[in-house]
């Protein structure tokens, strides 16, 4: 076995002191950095969304500005419990010791109206300024996604929704500008007619790009919600109960079975079983893929240079063969391991700091 192991040695050797090993070490772990920044530039940048209603039938427009709000307001309160987690200095104050509009929990519109009520986000900053982490920006709202735009900018006195999506193409392909300089992104034409039932004409959501439909869910919400509350007065029920009614907001508690100590599973955790898995899997298919590629190079390199045959001279196949998958093997175990072990202790830094 030793001619086995040293031609694994070898093998081993040539890989990991080779110029294509070391920068993909250096390579791998930007790439990952620049690609997490990347998708947080993308994030923040997002542009803000024009859009406009056609409302034939009346008393939609007011609930599609609505539930735009309410997404906002959503989006916010999720973007605040993201930030309170990491701004917070656990040495301070723990996030889950804040009041509990504050501290962080189930996105509810509860949650939303004891925090308008309580002096809105920026005394829940005020409330945490002292036990922040230093260097940590302080809490700045997401931008509003989308803006209804006014559509008798654009619309000739008279026109209705079933010309109106004609008249609107330019805008929405992007060959004409709107009135205001803006770029409209979608259309909502509601007839005149609509009242949400399976046997009356559709509204119609218009747009060049669907490949983000939040815009269209909660147009949707806003119409059925309308719909169902102009059904219940044809029905003699009481609106403001059903309005009532469709505020509510259960929050629903998930639990590890199994867990030690029967805590409710956080964010962080769902994260983390979801991250890790995803991670390492991505992690074994670039070091398959980086292994491969350097045992092709390698391989074509000792053709070319007759090194199989010196090395045949002394060893057999069988053990040239051997030698050589032990030595990718342990190749392939020795890029995980470094990224492993580097992480770990950026983990353990991280968590000296924070203690």
């Amino acid at each position: 076995m030793r001619p086995v192991f040293l031609i694994a040695w070898r093998e081993y050797k040539q890989y990991v002191l080779s110029r294509g090993f070391l920068m993909f070490l250096i390579l791998f772990p930007l790439l990952v950095v620049l690609g997490g920044a990347a998708v947080g530039l993308l994030q923040s940048s997002r542009p803000v969304r024009a859009f406009a209603v056609v409302d034939d039938a009346g008393g939609y427009i007011e609930a599609i500005d609505t539930e735009i709000a309410r997404q906002h307001q959503r989006e916010t309160l999720a973007a605040w419990d993201q930030w309170i987690k990491i701004a917070l200095d656990p040495a301070k104050q723990d996030a889950d010791s804040l009041p509990p509009p504050f501290a962080p929990g189930a996105v509810t519109f509860a949650r939303i109206e004891a925090i308008a009520a309580g002096g809105g986000f920026d005394a829940g900053v005020r409330l945490v300024r002292d036990a922040l982490r230093p260097g940590v920006p302080l809490f700045k709202a997401p931008k509003q996604r989308f803006v209804r735009v006014d559509a008798g900018a654009a619309l000739k006195e008279g026109e209705t929704a079933a010309t109106a999506a004609f008249a609107l193409t330019p805008y929405l392909t992007g060959a004409r500008a709107w009135p205001d300089g803006s770029e409209l992104f979608a259309a909502v034409l509601i007839p005149r007619d609509y009242t949400g039932r399976a046997d009356g004409p559709d509204a119609q959501y218009w747009s060049k790009n669907l490949t983000d439909p939040a815009l269209e869910i909660a147009v949707g919400r806003a119409l059925t919600a309308t719909a169902r509350r102009r059904l219940a007065g044809e029905f003699g029920l009481d609106r403001a109960a059903l309005d009532a009614l469709a505020d509510v907001d259960a929050p629903l508690q998930a639990y590890e079975a199994g867990a030690a100590g029967g805590e409710a599973l956080k964010d962080e955790d769902r994260l983390r079983t979801a991250f890790i898995p995803a991670a390492l899997t991505y992690m074994l298919l670039v070091v398959v893929f980086g292994v491969g590629n350097l045992l092709l190079t390698n391989t074509i390199e000792e053709r070319s240079n007759k090194i199989v045959e010196v090395l045949l001279s002394s060893v057999t196949a069988n053990q040239l063969m051997l030698g050589k998958l032990i030595g990718i093997a342990a190749v392939g175990l020795t890029m995980p391991a470094i990224f492993l072990v580097a992480g770990a202790a950026l983990a353990l830094a991280g968590g000296e700091d924070s203690g």
